[in-house]
């Protein structure tokens, strides 16, 4: 298991910072993890994950 910051979460998926917050607030995205009180981390392994459902949910609409 690895963290990883926000910048390797833009860097990985596209999305601005502003979207990826969105996201989380909407229940879209995996939330991050407080490791201090100015510090926040993503846990790249559900960054991942969440990229490959979005892959999978694409090709199941164009499957339709």
């Amino acid at each position: 298991m690895r963290f990883i910051k926000i910048k390797d979460v833009v860097a990985r998926t596209g999305m601005p910072k502003a979207s990826i917050y969105f996201a989380i607030a909407k229940g879209q995205f995996p939330v991050q993890l407080k490791v201090s009180s100015r510090s926040v981390v993503w846990n790249e392994s559900e960054i991942e994950e969440w990229m490959l459902n979005c892959i999978a949910q694409r090709n199941t609409q164009l499957a339709r």
